[in-house]
């Protein structure tokens, strides 16, 4: 599924871990589930939070979306 970063967004803006599961097509668990296990996304730790940049969700979705 190619979505496209909506409008006005700044690509090293943090966002929400539930921000970015919706955009990446995922239930918040399941974006947790492939951080554990090292195939997620980059993520950044804040405190208690994860927080995720446009720019690497929108390129861990190419990779994913690559064939091998």
């Amino acid at each position: 599924m190619t979505q496209h970063l909506p409008p006005g967004h700044d690509r090293l803006r943090l966002i929400s871990a539930r921000e970015a599961a919706r955009f990446l097509g995922l239930t918040l668990d399941q974006l947790y589930r492939l951080r554990e296990r090292g195939d997620g996304p980059p993520g950044y730790r804040l405190g208690r939070h994860i927080r995720f940049r446009w720019a690497d969700l929108k390129a861990w979705q190419q990779r994913d979306a690559d064939p091998l």
